[in-house]
């Protein structure tokens, strides 16, 4: 009976092991299920975490992008509304130009005269120069001083520094009578149909105005001398534009209604003068009245003053008196400093408006060595003491040609 008691208390003990066991395990299972429902729950937050983080961030990303986007288009339009202008003074080929440039008997370069400033030149959106010297297509007629009559091949370096207008009306554009006007005006027409080429005219009723489209700009433009050296158009006046009141007042008109801005190149004054005679004086005030919004003034060959003056009615305009010359073998000190018009001018897309941002002037100096061998133009912050030295001016003059002197003479500090 012992026995029997034994082995049923030992059943019942094995049994209770048996029961703790697989309630342990039970627990353990549940425990290990909880942890398991736990890990997944962590794993779902985490993705669902990193599927917002990533949503975030993807919002973030186009945001940004869109802003990107936004800020580029507003750059884009600000630039598109904003316009650049450069202009310089006289370009005038005299004959040790020539003769340096010319590389064969029917080939020439002149690009070395722009080396210097081309990159000053190309970074704007529109160019101008004066263009003193007229062209002649007969090789064997090219010649400087008195009656210039310079190559085709002054074009084509013109063209490469970057030059997108070109100013033909001066006191030499008759220089080589009607001859040197025709073949000028071919030249143009038949290989820089783009560009604005004002003053001459090789038809009659060729309007005098030439409308140049960049970005969002119209600029209209004209280009007038007072009148040529030592002779008369006589019955070919369509030939050039001569300032005379009645007809220039009627183009100003005119050109205020094909352009957003209108800009004259005013060929006139006395030569060597320091500042507008009399008559300029009247034709910038007869200007202004027109509605003129910039004047550009050459011919003096020395650089004058520029303004912004009150012209009536609250409206403003700017005026370069002269801009002096730009590449020219002149052998006086003040013929060789000339100027780089810049300025800026803005368009309100929306009203259409325009007016003028900003505008200076960066002085040039036009360099050449005693034997005439090496010349350029340059910008004067970039002349050194040392290429003043070597100047052929010396030559020609005892008055003081360093860079600190034509900097005072340039009114820069």
């Amino acid at each position: 009976m012992d026995e029997e008691v034994k082995r049923r208390q030992e059943r019942l003990r094995r049994q209770k092991i048996r029961e703790r066991q697989v309630k342990r395990m039970r627990l353990r299972l549940a425990g290990m299920g909880i942890l398991l429902l736990a890990v997944i729950a962590a794993i779902v937050s985490l993705s669902i975490h990193k599927k917002r983080v990533k949503a975030e961030e993807a919002a973030a990303k186009a945001k940004e992008v869109q802003m990107k986007k936004e800020r580029e288009e507003k750059l884009a339009l600000e630039e598109e509304n904003t316009l650049r202008i450069a202009a310089v003074g006289d370009n005038i080929m005299h004959d040790q130009i020539l003769e340096e440039a010319r590389q064969s008997d029917d080939s020439w370069d002149f690009n070395f005269l722009y080396t210097h400033v081309k990159d000053e030149i190309q970074k704007v959106d529109l160019a101008a120069v004066n263009q003193e010297t007229i062209f002649i297509g007969d090789e064997d007629e090219v010649g400087g001083y008195p009656d210039f009559g310079s190559p085709f091949a002054v074009g084509d370096a013109l063209v490469s520094a970057g030059f997108r207008v070109v100013e033909h009306a001066s006191n030499h554009a008759y220089d080589r009578g009607k001859q040197g006007i025709l073949d000028t005006a071919g030249f143009w027409k038949k290989n820089y149909p783009q560009l604005s080429v004002l003053g001459l005219h090789d038809e009659e009723g060729d309007s005098p105005i030439r409308v140049a489209e960049v970005k969002n700009f119209k600029v209209a433009m004209l280009n007038y001398t007072y009148g040529v050296n030592g002779d008369t158009l006589s019955k070919d006046t369509y030939l050039l534009d001569i300032l005379e009141k009645e007809k220039v007042a009627a183009e100003v008109k005119e050109a205020r209604e094909m352009g957003d801005l209108v800009v004259f190149f005013l060929h006139a004054g006395t030569e060597y003068s320091d500042g507008p005679d009399e008559s300029v004086q009247e034709w910038v005030k007869f200007l202004g009245e027109q509605g003129v919004d910039i004047i550009i003034g050459t011919h003096p060959h020395v650089l004058q003053g520029y303004e912004m003056r009150k012209v009536g009615d609250g409206r403003e305009m700017l005026v370069y008196y002269s801009l002096g010359n730009f590449a020219s073998l002149q052998k006086d000190v003040k013929g060789l400093l000339g100027g780089m018009a810049r300025i800026t001018v803005k368009k309100d897309p929306a009203s259409g408006n325009v007016w003028i941002e900003d505008y200076g002037l960066t002085p040039l100096v036009m360099h050449y060595d005693e034997p005439r061998k090496v010349m350029g133009v340059y910008k004067l912050e970039d002349y050194t003491e040392e290429l003043a030295k070597e100047h052929g001016i010396h030559g020609e003059t005892d008055e003081e040609f360093t860079v600190k002197s034509l900097k005072k003479m340039a009114g820069v500090q």
